[in-house]
């Protein structure tokens, strides 16, 4: 098995991991292209793992197993750097992703996204379907302050998501960045809700009007209800807590009373809509 040093290695697979390399794990390299242990010492000692047969792809899914979007997509940034050896279809397959022409665009946007945004990404396991919003985008460093604020407020999975997606396609109907960053004092909620109001505010319209219908029901306070919007509809939740049987007993009682008080609402519109025809 051949050795080196560090100092003798080349970094251009330097894709900045995710995770720093165990200080007690050996360092391998192919040739002289370092394949991990970017941050170690100059004198640390390399092992040259080049050998006839081995693909490279293989060989940095067996040092890493299975890596983030982000990671793969500096892997693809910079795989023009590497030997012609270098299988990068092969690296996808290793990590149940398919190559395509649409896929290679979306990587390569988002190679072009501040890092901070890419590990942001990583850490909350985000996917190509998540992230499809930024092919759309001519220029990502036209909204890279929008993405260093996701990054800043340290969003939720599910909330990044929806200020991404939301804040994406405002921004192709109208390139006024301004009005899509987040506000002195505004929590994340409210700066989604925002968006979302932006770009759907007929949906947001209807939204309001159901809260304001269901908030005329008798709900006693220990029942929970909203409306939920969904891609598809809205719906009204009912959420209930109970420790107790007798407690279980008396939010069965209340829904009840919600029930007949539904129907009689119910009954009043048909006979004003019935009056108005």
């Amino acid at each position: 098995m051949k050795t080196l040093k560090v100092s003798q290695c080349k970094k251009n697979l330097d894709f900045k991991p995710l995770k720093a390399w165990p200080a007690n794990l050996p360092v391998y390299a192919w040739g002289e292209e370092l394949l991990c242990g970017f941050q170690v010492g100059p004198d640390h000692e390399v092992v040259n793992l080049e050998a006839p047969g081995i693909s490279i792809a293989e060989l940095i899914f067996d040092i890493y197993q299975t890596l983030s979007l982000p990671e793969l997509a500096r892997i693809f940034k910079l795989q023009t750097s590497l030997a012609p050896q270098f299988d990068f279809d092969r690296l996808l397959e290793k990590n149940s992703l398919r190559a395509s022409e649409s896929f290679s665009e979306l990587l390569l946007k988002l190679s072009q996204t501040p890092l901070e945004f890419q590990n942001w990404v990583g850490d909350r396991k985000l996917g190509a379907r998540e992230l499809f919003v930024l092919k759309s985008i001519n220029n990502v460093s036209d909204i890279e302050i929008l993405l260093r604020q996701i990054t800043e407020r340290a969003l939720t999975r599910q909330l990044g998501i929806q200020i991404l997606e939301n804040a994406c396609e405002l921004f192709l109907m109208n390139p006024d960045l301004d009005q899509l960053l987040i506000r002195k004092n505004e929590s994340n909620e409210v700066w989604s809700q925002r968006l979302e109001q932006l770009r759907n505010p007929m949906r947001s319209a209807q939204l309001e009007k159901k809260q304001n219908d269901l908030a005329q029901f008798s709900w006693p306070k220990f029942l929970n209800a909203r409306v939920v919007g969904s891609e598809a509809s809205l719906v009204n939740e009912v959420r209930m807590q109970f420790r107790t049987q007798g407690e279980l007993k008396r939010n069965i009682e209340a829904l009840q009373k919600i029930q007949i008080e539904f129907e009689a609402r119910s009954a009043v519109k048909q006979m004003n809509e019935k009056l108005t025809q």
